[in-house]
């Protein structure tokens, strides 16, 4: 009997580790991936730290560097949407009407889902 108890407990520790695993694993990434790959600002916040305690940056210095990677934020995000207007007009060269339809919807259904993630994880 003693044999089982011990089997039976070890087991659910187990258990319980992959449990709490995931939650924390699922927290992690919708906190800090989501953000940091949805978010410039987010990006910015995250360069900071990193570079702030890695270099030991005086105020002078974080504020300079902090302007210079808002600044190329703004730009790879300008670059960003051209690039994907560019490819959104090449693809639908390729459509037919109801295609091009369906093309829009689901773009208009990924732009909706993520400004629900944004609204949600950013704010």
């Amino acid at each position: 009997m003693n044999k089982w108890k011990i089997i039976l407990g070890v087991s659910l520790l187990l258990i319980l580790g992959v449990v709490i695993g995931s939650i924390l694993t699922n927290f992690y990434f919708k906190r800090w991936f989501l953000a940091i790959t949805i978010s410039p600002r987010a990006r910015t916040e995250y360069v900071m730290n990193k570079i702030s305690k890695d270099l030991n940056l005086s105020p002078a210095q974080k504020m300079k560097i902090e302007e210079i990677i808002k600044e190329s934020e703004q730009d790879l995000l300008k670059v960003k949407y051209r690039e994907r207007e560019r490819v959104m007009e090449r693809i639908k060269m390729e459509l037919n009407n109801d295609q091009q339809k369906q093309l829009e919807s689901h773009i208009e259904k990924f732009l909706k889902w993520r400004q629900k993630v944004e609204a949600r994880y950013l704010h």
